[in-house]
């Protein structure tokens, strides 16, 4: 059965929670297990739970955590000012609506104070969640190898061609590996920089761009990574 209230946001879960129970009523014959709607929740707990953690573990102190006698302030003009003491600034905060938040550990030609500023806690937890998801996302992006030989035949060019292509469009990086035939058939320098150029105009065509640099040099070992513009 499909787990149709499993969701990343926990008051759209337990919306959706509420919304079963009235269908329900009015169908009873259409009722998943209790099993079902707990197991659909611990997950959206432990979803939001993770993601606070990660949060949590790769920024900097806020708040309370700032343990530094002294801090260096921006102001609401742009303005640094200071150094001031956290205790003073923290007095009657309004922890509720508000983060007094680290910018930079060490600022200053010393570095001896951390660099603090006071920001909107909802601006804050957007950026925070914005930055996770870009990092998760960066680390799903896998990445396709293609090997062919300077000899390749026409119709295996077209053939990885085409594989290239289509993983760039799905949104896969793709590392481009052309390697010398061992023993057999040579090829001219001018009909080894006409594959690079075909690859170059696949990568076009699908609006990928070079991410690494060429490796190597022409009838050798050479190596290239394309992405997509996009990903």
């Amino acid at each position: 059965m499909r787990n149709f209230l499993y969701t990343a946001k926990p008051a759209a879960a337990i919306r959706r929670v509420f919304t079963l129970s009235n269908r329900l009523q009015r169908w009873p014959h259409h009722q998943p297990s209790l099993a079902l709607i707990n197991s659909s929740l611990r997950r959206t707990i432990v979803f939001v739970s993770d993601a606070k953690a990660e949060v949590h573990k790769s920024r900097l102190p806020r708040n309370l955590e700032i343990k530094s006698e002294l801090v260096w302030l921006i102001d609401e003009m742009g303005e640094v000012v200071g150094p001031l003491e956290p205790s003073r600034i923290l007095k009657n905060f309004d922890f509720q609506n508000k983060s007094f938040v680290t910018v930079s550990e060490n600022y200053g030609e010393d570095g001896q104070y951390p660099l603090c500023k006071i920001m909107d806690r909802a601006v804050v937890r957007r950026s925070e969640l914005a930055a996770l998801r870009n990092k998760q996302k960066k680390k799903q992006i896998q990445t396709k190898t293609i090997e062919l030989t300077w000899v390749v035949e026409p119709h295996d060019l077209e053939t990885k061609l085409r594989r290239m292509k289509e993983f760039l469009l799905k949104g896969s990086r793709v590392k481009i590996l052309v390697k010398p035939k061992k023993k057999g058939k040579v090829i001219a320098v001018p009909d080894a920089e006409n594959i690079l150029q075909r690859i170059k105009d696949s990568v076009n065509e699908v609006g990928g761009k070079e991410m690494k640099p060429l490796e190597g040099q022409v009838l050798g070992l050479m190596e290239v990574t394309y992405e997509s513009k996009k990903p």
